[in-house]
């Protein structure tokens, strides 16, 4: 994962806008979001905006709010889910 950090602080230091963008869905979007979000989240530093739509709006909001990935699963654990987001 290292790489990935100092690829990000590489396209960074070069003035690159580096955005974290969601997928669109529901219950796979929400997982696949938060995932990846776990991945990324030691180098937000050099992520300037989160955006999101639809299902992945659901942890990313609350990861561009500052709650870490580990907290956020193990709320979002605690919800029933059902197969869409309604």
């Amino acid at each position: 994962m290292e790489d990935l950090g100092e690829y990000l602080k590489h396209l960074k230091e070069r003035g690159y806008t580096i955005y974290f963008v969601g997928s669109v869905g529901s219950i796979p979007a929400i997982a696949a979001s938060l995932t990846l979000w776990q991945i990324v989240e030691p180098y937000k530093e050099y992520i300037d905006c989160i955006r999101a739509a639809s299902g992945s709006a659901i942890p990313l909001s609350l990861a561009a709010s500052g709650v870490k990935a580990e907290k956020i699963r193990e709320n979002l654990l605690k919800l029933h889910l059902k197969d869409v987001v309604e």
